[in-house]
C-alpha cells in the first residue's frame, strides 16, 4: 500500500501468509495496494505442486496434475507477462514455494543433482560443550537416519532448481521488455534450514546460523558485484529499502533500517549492532512445519561476534562467533558476567521496542 499510494504498479504471486485466505469473506479476497495477485488459496496443495487453485486477481482457477500445472512454473509466466507489461516503476514480488516441503520437483529436474548430501560441516551430527538440556540428550543419528536425511536434502537442491528457473526467466523477461539495467533483483528467503547439525534431524526453529542466517543477493544497477556485506541486518529491513529505492518510505512506526546504503557504498558507518529473532509459536501436527523434535520457544540476539539465547525455560546459551562459528560450545558457564549482562540488556531492550525505539535498542554496545 505504501508503494502503490506512489503510483507504482505492484504485483504479488506466489505464496502470501500461512493462513490466506482464513478469515476473509471469500476465497477470491484480494488485499489491499495490489495491481495484480497470482496466489494459491489450497493448502498442503500449493507445497506439493499440483492439484492447487490459484486467485488469479479476485477470480478463482483450479490446476490438474500434468507437468504444465506445476506450481512453479506458473507463477513464472504469470511473473513474465508482468513484466513485459507493467508501466514503471513497478514491484514485483514472486514467492515461491519450493523447495518446501513434500519438495515438489519439476519433471525435467528429477534427474538433476543425483548426488547432492547434507553438507559435512563442522557440526554434522557433532556434539557441542555445555549444550542446553533439549538436545543434550540426544543420540547420534545412525547411517540409516543420515542416509534418509541425505535423501531429503538431494530432493530439496532438486525442487531449488525451479527458483534458479525463475531468475533465469525474470532476467529474460525484463531484457525482452527492454528494463533489466534499469531493475533491482533481489533473491532471498524467509528462513534457512537445518539438517544432520548437532544430531538433529531436519528442521528450521532453532536459533543457530543454518536456520536463522540467510543471505539475500542484490543484482542490478548500482550494486557493485562480488561485495559482501557481513553486517547485522534483518527482514525487517525489506519493507524501507524497497520504499526508499521506489520513491517514497516507510512509516517512522515500522521497525527496520533501509539497506540503501549498502548497496551504494557497501557499508553504513552508523549501523545497528544486533538484530533479534523469536520463536513465538509451536506448529502442531497437520501443519507442514511441524516437527517432532522442536526446541523451547526462545528470544536470540545475533551481533557480529556473539550469539545469545534465553529460552522460555530459563535455559541460556551463549556462543562466540569469532572463535566459533560452527555455534556449537555454548561458552556460557565462562563468560565474563558483564558481557552477558549487556547481551541481556539489548536484547530485552529489541523485545520491547517499536518503530524508533528498535532504532536505539539495535545499536546499543554490546
Amino acid at each position: 500500500t505504501w508503494l502503490s499510494a506512489k503510483g507504482v504498479q505492484t504485483a504479488f504471486m506466489g505464496k502470501y501468509l500461512n493462513a490466506y485466505p482464513d478469515g476473509a469473506k471469500n476465497p477470491a479476497y484480494v488485499p489491499p495496494g495490489w495491481d495484480r495477485w497470482v496466489v494459491p488459496v489450497t493448502q498442503p496443495e500449493m507445497y506439493r505442486g499440483y492439484g492447487y487453485t490459484l486467485n488469479i486477481d479476485g477470480t478463482l482457477k483450479t490446476y490438474g496434475e500434468k507437468p504444465k500445472d506445476f506450481l512453479g512454473d506458473v507463477l513464472v509466466g504469470e511473473a513474465s507477462q508482468f513484466i513485459s507489461s507493467a508501466r514503471e516503476p513497478f514491484y514485483l514480488q514472486l514467492s515461491l514455494t519450493n523447495p518446501h516441503k513434500p519438495f515438489p520437483v519439476a519433471s525435467r529436474h528429477l534427474e538433476s543433482n543425483k548426488f547432492a548430501a547434507t553438507p559435512r560441516s563442522k557440526g554434522f551430527n557433532a556434539t557441542g560443550q555445555n549444550e542446553p538440556a533439549w538436545r543434550s540428550g540426544l543420540p547420534s543419528l545412525s547411517p540409516r537416519r543420515l542416509a534418509t536425511l541425505d535423501k531429503r536434502w538431494r530432493e530439496r537442491v532438486q525442487s531449488s532448481e525451479t527458483v534458479a528457473d525463475a531468475y533465469d526467466a525474470v532476467v529474460a523477461a525484463l531484457t525482452k521488455a527492454g528494463k533489466l539495467d534499469r531493475t533491482l533483483i533481489v533473491i532471498g528467503s524467509d528462513n534457512g534450514y537445518h539438517s544432520a547439525v548437532r544430531r538433529l534431524p531436519q528442521g528450521k526453529r532453532t536459533p543457530y546460523l543454518e536456520d536463522t542466517v540467510v543471505p539475500y543477493v542484490f543484482i542490478g544497477p548500482g550494486v557493485a558485484a562480488g561485495v559482501k556485506v557481513p553486517s547485522m541486518t534483518s527482514t525487517i529491513d525489506l519493507g524501507p529499502t524497497f520504499t526508499a529505492l521506489l520513491g517514497t518510505q516507510a512509516p517512522q512506526w515500522t521497525d527496520g533500517r533501509s539497506l540503501v546504503p549498502f548497496l551504494a557504498r557497501g557499508s553504513d558507518e552508523d549501523w545497528r549492532t544486533g538484530v533479534i529473532s523469536e520463536s513465538l509459536a509451536q506448529a502442531r501436527p497437520g501443519d507442514p512445519d511441524y516437527e517432532t523434535l522442536k526446541p523451547p520457544r526462545f528470544t536470540a540476539l545475533r551481533t557480529e561476534q556473539w550469539l545469545y539465547v534465553e529460552y522460555e525455560d530459563g535455559t541460556k546459551e551463549l556462543y562466540n562467533r569469532a572463535t566459533d562459528p560452527d555455534e556449537l560450545d555454548n561458552a556460557l558457564p565462562t563468560a565474563d558476567p558483564e558481557l552477558v549482562k549487556s547481551l541481556n540488556r539489548q536484547l530485552v531492550a529489541l523485545r520491547a521496542c517499536a518503530g524508533p525505539t528498535c532504532r536505539v535498542a539495535d545499536a546499543l554496545p554490546n
